[in-house]
């Protein structure tokens, strides 16, 4: 006999309270329709749908993009609300666990709040932007958040952004266009990584990437210059003693 699945869906997407209807950081819908507007603003309904899926475990995040958008300043005192509330949420129901929201381009701050969210909070990992400010998380601005989650060996999922001419992309490709541009940034995001010398310097480091960036694989597998052969011997982008596969496409813990 087969033995039942364990699935986990590691991108559950949940506005926080004061981010919903009447809230004091209220979003409107937008381009969302009402039902999955509903979903996105009901706990109760990711539930009922993990139930009728058969799936175990929803990992839930609420990015600092969905809450902020792209360009709005992001105020500490309300991610930590956020987080505190993805706390609550994963006590309270034994399907749900959060991921902590951090921004992760805002240097030494960044890295307290992650500090607090795994430590204090016990939230399982952090879910931080691919892009921000024209910036990836290669930049030296989001190391000491990484460095946070290399010590307590959490798992980082880099959420997509929208790319800065979406409008564009929509407009010639319908919401595809859209989506595309979202796997671009995240692609480029995983190219930021492996051009650096992150993996080699964090060896605890977990990085989660949707698979929405799938091209960024195809491009570093041209040539074999970032393969653990070329590494070791100082021929890829990084010269330094190597330890290649640590970013990840699955999580357990």
């Amino acid at each position: 006999m087969t033995a039942p699945l364990d699935i986990v869906d590691i991108h559950a997407h949940l506005w926080p309270p004061a981010w919903r209807p009447g809230g004091k950081y209220e979003k409107p819908a937008g381009a969302f329709s009402p039902e999955i507007h509903r979903k996105i603003t009901t706990p109760q309904a990711l539930v009922d749908e993990l139930e009728q899926g058969g799936v175990s475990l929803a990992v839930v995040t609420a990015t600092i993009e969905s809450l902020f958008g792209l360009e709005a300043s992001i105020p500490l005192e309300a991610v930590r609300e956020a987080n505190d509330w993805l706390a609550t949420l994963s006590r309270e129901h034994s399907t749900l666990t959060g991921f902590a929201v951090v921004d992760a381009f805002a240097g030494d701050e960044a890295a307290r709040e992650a500090e607090r969210a795994i430590v204090e909070l016990g939230l399982s990992g952090l879910v931080i932007d691919s892009s921000r400010a024209s910036k990836f998380i290669a930049d030296p601005a989001v190391r000491p958040t990484l460095e946070v989650a290399a010590r307590h060996r959490v798992p980082v999922f880099v959420h997509p952004v929208a790319h800065p001419d979406a409008g564009v992309l929509i407009d010639g490709a319908g919401n595809l266009g859209n989506s595309l541009g979202r796997g671009l940034m995240n692609g480029v995001a995983f190219l930021s990584v492996i051009q650096s010398p992150l993996l080699e310097e964090l060896p605890d480091l977990h990085l989660v990437f949707a698979t929405l960036g799938l091209g960024a694989i195809v491009q570093a597998a041209r040539g074999g210059i970032y393969a653990r052969s070329a590494r070791k011997r100082g021929d890829g982008p990084i010269s330094t003693s190597t330890r290649w596969g640590m970013i990840r496409t699955s999580y357990a813990r």
